[in-house]
């Protein structure tokens, strides 16, 4: 079932010159998880003034199995 809530879906991605850094050292992908959060949660409380729930998806590849570390984020709109 799925409800009808307004929300925000949002992709932060890395550029490509720096992706080789997220093979040489996989806890990169932790700090990466961590940055878009708080990016996310500052966002929200900065422009609403107020505190949000998000889902962030870590995807390590691209469609043609590329390294290319992405995280999709999903927040409900604040009314």
């Amino acid at each position: 079932m799925l409800y009808a809530v307004h929300h925000r879906h949002m992709v932060f991605t890395m550029p490509k010159e720096i992706r080789v850094m997220f093979e040489a050292d996989p806890s990169l992908f932790k700090v990466l998880m961590d940055a878009v959060s708080n990016t996310m949660q500052q966002m929200i409380k900065d422009k609403h003034r107020a505190v949000s729930g998000i889902v962030c998806v870590l995807h390590q590849y691209g469609k043609e199995l590329n390294l290319n570390p992405h995280v999709h984020v999903c927040s409900l709109k604040v009314v």
